[in-house]
């Protein structure tokens, strides 16, 4: 049987539906694959960029010399950071940020201590007043060199964790 010119038509315009459908299928999955890789290559990105500003597990990294003007932020139960770098001689200017959900304080001793029975005023060098949650303190000081020991001093929060070390060079 022979095809007239309207059936070579027909026949024409159903293989271009057939063809087609499988070039959207094609290229869906071409679209799937490159949306796939782009999100692979953003959470690298996003991992990458993570890791390289955490130098070795959190905080903020120490700065590479002394500073007069160190800012810490506190918590329950830490400070950040926790170590801090001074110039000896000069008068520092430290400011103490709150960032937590009750009051804290940094406290400079001229020797450390192991427990809060073992603190007392005689010890203390400098230190903030006690700092609302949300809001600032400030204590400016002027140390030889060499190494305190900070603290918070409301009670239970040295127990917790809450030191550090302030460095006089």
């Amino acid at each position: 049987m022979a095809k007239t010119q309207q059936d070579v038509q027909d026949d024409s315009e159903q293989g271009s539906e057939i063809l087609f459908g499988a070039g959207q299928s094609a290229w869906l999955a071409v679209v799937t694959v490159v949306a796939f890789i782009a999100l692979v290559l953003a959470v690298v990105a996003i991992v990458v960029a993570g890791s390289s500003d955490s130098e070795g597990g959190g905080g903020a990294a120490a700065p590479s010399g002394p500073t007069a003007n160190p800012e810490i932020g506190a918590n329950e139960f830490s400070f950040n950071p926790a170590d801090v770098l001074v110039p000896a001689g000069e008068e520092v200017s430290a400011v103490l940020t709150n960032e937590g959900a009750v009051e804290h304080n940094w406290t400079i001793l001229s020797e450390s201590i192991s427990s809060e029975a073992d603190f007392n005023e005689d010890l203390v060098l400098a230190a903030t007043d006690n700092v609302p949650a949300g809001e600032q303190g400030e204590v400016a000081f002027t140390l030889d060199a060499g190494e305190y020991q900070v603290i918070c001093t409301v009670p239970g929060h040295f127990a917790a964790g809450m030191k550090g070390t302030v460095t006089v060079q």
